[in-house]
C-alpha cells in the first residue's frame, strides 16, 4: 500500500521523532487552537501531514511552542485562534472606553428594538461590553453630507485621554456620527489617544458604513479585544523568530488569511478565525471530488460550527453576532453552538437531562482523560457506547479510564433515575438534538432541503455523530475528509490571502452608479494590490471581486450581490436573490447603499493527497457497540483503508484525530484521496 499525504493522520509515512524533524524541514505549518485541542497541519516535500495536542487554555502559545519543537525550519506559518472570540463570550477583554459624538452616548445601550425571543417574558438584552460610566461624549459633528458643522475640540479630547490613562484604561473605541463620510475627527482623536499610550480603534477604519449602532458595536468589540489579541499574537511571534518568520498569517472571518500585523491593527477581522478554516477546506475538497452542495459539521471538544455551501459557494453575512452583540463585518455565515465532545451532561432544576453549553475543555477535560474531570461529558458516553478505543486514544499514547467513566455515569444515572445504558443513549440523543436543530437553521428554516446537501463532517467529534444526524435530517450522504480531526487547520493552510474594503454610498440604481462604482472599485483594487504585494503575492495572482449592497427604497436591510457593469443584470440578480431569501419580490425602485471589494491572492494550493488501493478489507478487531442494542462490530484503522474500500453495515473507523461511527444500514467507501463517503 503506497501513501502520500499525512503521516500522523494516517495517510502517509510513519517515522521516529528524529526522522520527522528531518522530514519537516522548511515546512508550511498551520495551527488551529481550540478550547480542548490544538491542531497542527504541515506541508513539506512528503505531502500534507497532521497531528493534535491538548490545548493550554491559560497560555495558548505554550501548546504551540511545544508543537514547534518538531521543526528545524519553517517556510511559512498560518494560525487560527479563538482567543478573540472567547474574550467577548466570557467578557474577559480589556477595560475599554467609548468616545462618541455629544448626545449619542446611549446608542450602544439602546440598540435595536429586535428581540431574540419575541414572546418570552424573560427576554434579556445581551450584556454590553462596557457600562455607561465608560462612555465619553465629545463636542464635534459631521453632517449627513460629510461636511463638518462642529469642529472637534482637541483640548477636550486631550483631557479625556489623560483621564482615561489616570483611570487605568488600556483601550478606547472612537465612533463619531457620519465618520464613514469624513474620518477627519476620528483620525485626530485616535492620534491623541495613542500619544498617551492608549490603543484606539476608530469606526471609520473598522467599519466605514452606515448604521451607528452596529458600527459602534463592532468598533467597541475591536477595541475590547485589541490588547488581549495583540499581546497573544506578539507572544506567538516571539516563538517564530528563530524560524526567521516575522509576519505570519492569521485566519480571518471572511474565509481567508491576513498578515498578523493587520489582525493586530483591526482584531475584529479575526473574531471568527478558527471556524472559517474548515469552510475554506471543504470548498477546496469539494472542487476536487465534484461535491457542490455541502453542510459543514465541525464538532470539536467545546463547540460545533455549521455552515452551508451551495454550488461550491459558502454563504456570507454582514449581520453577524457574537454573544448577541452585532459584529458587522462581511464574514462566513457560521452557526456556532455549545455542543462538543467536552460538553457536560447534568440534571437541571426540574430533573431533566441537559448537555452543554458548559464544557470540560482541556483542563480538567472529560472524566475518561483521567486529568481530574468528574462530570460526565459527550466523550465519556461515546467511550462507554464502544465508539472510542480506550487504548492509545487518538494514537496519542494515552489510555482512557473506563473505570472512572463508568463510576461517573453511574452517579449521573442515579440522579436521573435511569440505568447507565439509558443515560448513555440519553446524553447522545440530547446533544444530537441540539446539533440537528442547528442544522435545520441552515437548511429547512432557510428554505433548503437537507436531502439536496451532503453532510461534510470533521473535527475530533464530528465524524462520531455525523451519520446519525444525517439520517435524522433525511440527508443521503456523509463525507469525512482526510485528516478530519485536524481539518480546520488544513483549511487555514490552503486559504488565500484576503483583504476586504467597503464604503457607504447611497445611490439610486441608475447610470450614475456605474461611474461611481468605477471610481470606488479602482481605488479599492489599488489598495488591495498594495496589500497583497506586501504579503508576497505577485500581481499575476491577484483577484478582485466587487460586490454591492442593494435594497428596495424605503427598506432598512439590503442584500450583498456580485457587481456587474450592466444595470439590468444587476437588477435581475438582486430580484433573484431577494426572492430566494424571502420567497417573493417587490415592484419598486432600488438603491445601492454599500460598495465592497474582496482582494484575493493565492499563496499555494497543494494537490489533495492520494492513497493506494486496499490490500486487505479485514478489520483489526471486533468491539461491542451500542446502536439501540449492543452488537459486535468490526473496527478498522483508517490508514489501512485504501482507495476502493467498501463495507456495508455497522462499523467503526479509527483515525488519528477522530473516529468515524457508522450505524447499521449504512455503506462506506473510500476514494483515491482518502475521503470516506457514507451512504446513510
Amino acid at each position: 500500500m503506497t501513501h502520500t499525504g499525512t503521516d500522523d493522520s494516517g495517510i502517509g509515512h510513519s517515522g521516529s521523532y528524529a526522522q520527522e524533524k528531518q522530514i519537516a524541514r522548511g515546512a508550511h505549518l498551520s495551527t488551529d487552537t481550540g478550547g480542548t485541542f490544538t491542531d497542527f497541519v504541515y506541508l513539506d516535500g512528503n505531502g500534507i501531514r497532521s497531528y493534535k495536542q491538548l490545548s493550554t487554555p491559560r497560555n495558548p502559545t505554550e501548546c504551540i511552542a511545544r508543537g514547534l519543537e518538531r521543526f528545524d525550519s519553517l517556510a511559512s506559518f498560518s494560525h487560527g485562534t479563538t482567543v478573540a472570540t472567547n474574550a467577548v463570550l466570557e467578557r474577559k477583554g480589556d477595560r475599554t472606553a467609548l468616545l462618541t459624538t455629544k448626545g449619542f452616548g446611549d446608542v450602544i445601550f439602546i440598540g435595536r428594538q429586535q428581540r431574540q425571543h419575541l414572546y418570552s417574558f424573560h427576554n434579556l438584552r445581551p450584556r454590553p461590553l462596557i457600562t455607561r460610566d465608560d462612555v465619553f461624549e465629545v463636542h464635534e459633528r459631521v453632517e449627513a453630507n460629510g461636511h463638518i458643522s462642529v469642529r472637534l475640540d482637541e483640548g477636550e479630547v486631550r483631557n479625556i485621554a489623560h483621564e482615561l490613562r489616570k483611570r487605568g484604561y488600556r483601550s478606547a473605541a472612537v465612533s463619531y456620527l457620519f465618520s464613514f463620510l469624513n474620518p477627519e475627527h476620528e483620525m485626530r482623536t485616535t492620534g491623541i489617544l495613542e500619544d498617551v499610550g492608549i490603543r484606539a480603534s476608530r469606526s471609520s477604519e473598522v467599519m466605514p458604513e452606515y448604521r451607528e449602532y452596529e458600527r459602534t458595536s463592532t468598533t467597541l468589540m475591536d477595541a475590547y479585544i485589541k490588547e488581549k489579541l495583540g499581546s497573544y499574537l506578539a507572544s506567538l511571534a516571539e516563538h517564530l523568530v528563530r524560524y526567521g518568520i516575522s509576519n505570519y498569517h492569521v485566519m480571518e472571518s471572511e474565509g481567508g488569511v491576513a498578515p498578523s500585523r493587520i489582525i493586530q491593527r483591526t482584531p475584529s477581522k479575526g473574531l471568527l478565525s478558527g471556524p472559517a478554516g474548515g469552510v475554506s477546506g471543504a470548498v477546496h475538497v469539494g472542487k476536487a471530488i465534484g461535491l457542490k452542495n455541502m453542510i459543514t459539521l465541525d464538532m470539536g471538544g467545546t463547540s460545533t460550527d455549521i455552515a452551508r455551501i451551495t454550488g461550491l459557494k459558502p454563504e456570507f453575512t454582514s449581520e453577524g453576532k457574537i454573544s448577541g452583540l452585532p459584529l458587522c463585518r462581511r464574514s462566513l455565515n457560521i452557526v456556532t453552538i455549545g455542543a462538543g465532545g467536552g460538553s457536560i451532561a447534568s440534571v437541571d432544576g426540574g430533573g431533566a437531562l441537559t448537555v452543554g453549553p458548559e464544557s470540560a475543555g482541556a483542563q480538567p477535560g472529560p472524566v475518561c482523560y483521567d486529568l481530574g474531570g468528574e462530570e460526565v461529558t459527550v466523550t465519556d458516553v461515546n467511550l462507554l457506547a464502544g465508539y472510542l478505543n480506550p487504548v492509545d486514544f487518538l494514537r496519542k499514547g494515552r489510555d482512557l479510564s473506563l473505570e472512572k467513566t463508568r463510576k461517573a455515569v453511574k452517579i449521573l444515572s442515579g440522579k436521573l433515575g435511569f440505568d447507565p445504558v439509558d443515560t448513555i443513549q440519553g446524553v447522545r440523543k440530547v446533544v444530537n438534538h441540539t446539533m440537528a436543530a442547528a442544522l435545520r437553521m441552515v437548511t429547512t428554516e432557510a428554505g433548503k432541503d437537507p436531502a439536496d446537501y451532503s453532510l461534510f463532517a470533521f473535527g475530533g467529534a464530528g465524524p462520531v455523530h455525523a451519520a446519525s444526524l444525517a439520517r435524522e435530517l433525511g440527508m443521503k450522504k456523509v463525507v469525512v475528509p482526510f485528516s478530519a480531526g485536524m481539518f480546520s487547520a488544513y483549511g487555514i493552510l490552503i486559504s488565500d490571502v484576503v483583504h476586504s474594503f467597503s464604503v457607504t454610498k447611497v445611490i439610486p440604481l441608475g447610470k450614475p452608479v456605474l461611474e461611481e462604482a468605477s471610481r470606488i472599485f479602482a481605488d479599492f483594487a489599488r489598495k488591495g494590490s498594495e496589500d497583497l504585494l506586501k504579503s508576497g503575492i505577485t500581481r499575476e495572482q491577484h483577484e478582485f471581486h466587487p460586490f454591492v449592497d442593494i435594497r428596495y427604497r424605503g427598506q432598512s436591510y439590503s442584500l450583498t450581490i456580485p457587481f456587474f457593469d450592466d444595470l439590468n443584470t444587476l437588477q435581475e440578480n438582486f430580484e433573484k436573490n431577494y426572492k430566494e431569501k424571502y420567497g417573493y419580490s417587490l415592484e419598486g425602485k432600488m438603491e445601492i447603499v454599500n460598495f465592497r471589494m474582496e482582494a484575493r491572492g493565492q499563496r499555494f494550493l497543494p494537490k489533495l493527497p492520494e492513497i493506494g488501493e486496499t490490500r486487505s478489507s479485514e478489520p483489526y478487531a471486533l468491539r461491542d457497540c451500542l446502536f439501540g442494542e449492543w452488537m459486535k462490530v468490526p473496527i478498522y484503522r483508517r490508514h489501512d483503508l485504501g482507495a476502493g474500500f467498501r463495507y456495508s453495515g455497522a462499523c467503526v473507523v479509527e483515525d488519528n484525530g477522530s473516529t468515524v461511527v457508522i450505524p447499521p444500514g449504512s455503506e462506506i467507501t473510500v476514494d483515491i484521496h482518502g475521503n470516506l463517503e457514507v451512504k446513510v
